[in-house]
């Protein structure tokens, strides 16, 4: 390992925080294969098991900005690892369990670990890595996670057929540990946002999440996520039911709009560093607003109102 200790500081930043992206987003995806085992192990309904990804999901969606609050006002490190820690072990728990409704309070527990990576990376990413690769660094993350999305459904059977439900949720739950002392190891590493001085507490709050800027994010990832949804949902039954496309050509298609997805976030990153919106100075009040306008240009466009809520004009940062 002694050769991994040259990587640069970005390179390890950016390692780091996307190996506990990719275990989020592979978790997220790992109970479904299993499905059927806890449908014979627990005698239960389909409709009950989508309760358990359900619970999951919701936790960690509404959690996410009670926690960007917490990591804004006691930093991203402690909150980055006790999440990773409390995720991957309720995944490795559920390898244990007896009774369905354990099932569900894990995958709560799962959920409320899961809350913690948007908020804790961004705010790591926008202090640690050098303004001018921060799109890349914010394409690398997404990266990650749609790796771990891909990656979740073939591994998760693969371990079930050499190990059974429980043997492969116990190794998946296992896999974090890792991430979780590799963390520790290099915390050091990992620098937090600026933080916001306490007589600025009126900016918080509902004032900052009801803000145009923040409201216009908030719009433009909630269609592209409806439309990404809407996309993989229904792709091959149109293709193949409206336009009489055979299933495989249909899945095809389906399958080169998610290399191009995941092919377009790398690239979108290498563009919007190139950009002259995204050339950050090394002045640390501008800091913020190149990570807005690179994080923007990837993934959406170049309106310079939108990535306001970045920095404001004491260059003080906050996490996407």
């Amino acid at each position: 390992m002694p050769h991994l200790l040259t990587f640069g500081r970005d390179t390890r930043v950016n390692l780091l925080l996307g190996s506990g992206h990719f275990l989020s987003h592979f978790y997220q995806l790992c109970l479904p294969p299993v499905f059927i085992a806890w449908q014979q192990t627990f005698d239960v309904s389909f409709a009950e098991l989508g309760l358990v990804m359900a619970v999951m999901s919701a936790t960690a969606a509404l959690l996410q900005t009670p926690m960007g609050f917490l990591v804004d006002r006691y930093g991203a490190r402690p909150f980055l690892v006790a999440g990773t820690m409390l995720m991957t072990s309720s995944i490795g728990a559920m390898g244990f369990a007896t009774t369905y409704w354990q099932i569900v309070v894990l995958a709560l527990l799962s959920g409320v670990g899961n809350s913690v990576f948007h908020p804790a990376d961004y705010a790591i990413l926008s202090g640690s890595i050098d303004p001018g690769r921060l799109g890349r660094s914010f394409a690398f993350h997404t990266f990650t996670g749609n790796v771990g999305f891909a990656a979740a459904p073939p591994a998760t059977a693969a371990l079930m057929l050499l190990l059974g439900w429980r043997g492969a949720l116990i190794l998946v739950g296992l896999l974090g540990l890792p991430v979780v002392a590799a963390i520790v190891w290099q915390s050091r590493i990992l620098v937090d946002q600026a933080r916001r001085p306490p007589n600025r507490a009126a900016e918080r709050g509902a004032g900052l999440l009801l803000s145009r800027s923040v409201l216009m994010f908030f719009a433009f990832f909630m269609v592209t996520a409806m439309a990404g949804a809407g996309i993989q949902s229904w792709l091959i039954t149109i293709l193949h039911q409206v336009h009489g496309l055979p299933l495989a050509t249909a899945s095809s298609a389906l399958t080169g709009y998610m290399v191009g997805q995941i092919g377009g976030v790398l690239v979108g990153g290498w563009v919007a560093d190139r950009s002259p919106l995204c050339r950050g100075s090394n002045d640390r009040r501008r800091r913020g607003v190149a990570a807005g306008r690179c994080r923007l240009a990837a993934r959406a466009g170049d309106d310079r109102r939108v990535v306001r809520w970045w920095s404001d004009d004491r260059g003080e940062k906050h996490a996407a």
